[in-house]
């Protein structure tokens, strides 16, 4: 068996309800990820792991804002925010660069995406007015959601001793709940 954890720059892509100009901003704050595996030879492991994202900012592109007092025209405003974590079962293939402690692998799996975006409807209200944007996003869009997705992943391990090794990898997961 085996533990691993990883800090990294999660770059995250999301639309809201039919991509109409509501987006998450693509902020790249820290994210971190933990899995346990277990290793059945040199060359295949099964891992699970847990997946939290940094939180973003949900932006709303907006060509004419209801409430000019409050918004400056034109422009991306902050209607709330998005956390999303994920959970992922992948099968690990491992390739061992000779005897140097040196592994090359790939992730293939399946990854339950879950996101959680929280906004006040006054936010919402004061952004969009009583039309029917805000109800779009207003009964669409807040609370939790899941959707499940093939999981990539691929990187480079260098054994320092026996028991701790050094990793740098990518990560892809996709999903729709459309």
């Amino acid at each position: 068996f085996y533990a691993e954890g990883n800090v990294g720059l999660p770059i995250q892509r999301n639309t809201l309800g039919d991509t109409s100009g509501y987006t998450i901003g693509c902020l790249r704050n820290v994210g971190y990820s933990a899995d346990i595996g277990y290793k059945f030879n040199q060359y295949i492991a099964l891992e699970l792991g847990y997946t939290n994202f940094a939180t973003n900012n949900v932006y709303a592109y907006l060509t004419d804002p209801v409430d000019d007092d409050l918004l400056d025209g034109p422009g991306f405003y902050n209607i709330g925010s998005m956390q999303n974590t994920a959970y992922d079962l992948a099968a690990k293939f491992i390739l061992p660069v000779y005897s140097t402690g040196l592994e090359v692998f790939a992730k293939l799996g399946v990854m339950r995406l879950m996101s959680n975006f929280s906004s006040s409807l006054d936010t919402l209200l004061d952004t969009f007015g009583e039309n029917d944007e805000a109800n779009e996003v207003v009964y669409t869009v807040p609370g939790s959601h899941y959707v499940y997705g093939p999981y990539l992943g691929a990187g480079i391990q260098y054994y320092v001793t026996d028991a701790w090794a050094l990793n740098i990898q990518y990560e892809q997961a996709n999903g729709s709940n459309k």
